[in-house]
């Protein structure tokens, strides 16, 4: 979704969330969701991308990140979760 190369649509319009949300009161929790996407998208792909455990280990730090720069955001249940396949072996 986030991937500029393959979507710039999606960028558009997160670029146009951003400026539409700082005119609202939740305008910080709006830009932390939108940041914690695409932390979690760069995520996804490096773990699509893995073929070793250097690479394994690269895409868990960047969940990790996540929860530890985003940790009340909804974003961060979703990187809770995969971590925890992942720690299970799933």
């Amino acid at each position: 979704m986030l991937r500029e190369q393959k979507n710039p649509q999606a960028q558009l319009a997160l670029d146009e969330a951003k400026a539409f949300a700082e005119t609202l009161p939740i305008a910080g929790e709006i830009e932390q969701t939108i940041a914690s996407l695409k932390l979690f998208d760069r995520a996804l792909e490096a773990e699509r991308l893995a073929t070793n455990t250097k690479q394994k280990q690269q895409y868990i730090t960047l969940y990790q990140q996540l929860l530890a720069k985003y940790p009340e955001n909804t974003v961060s249940t979703l990187a809770y979760q995969k971590l925890r396949a992942i720690s299970l072996g799933k």
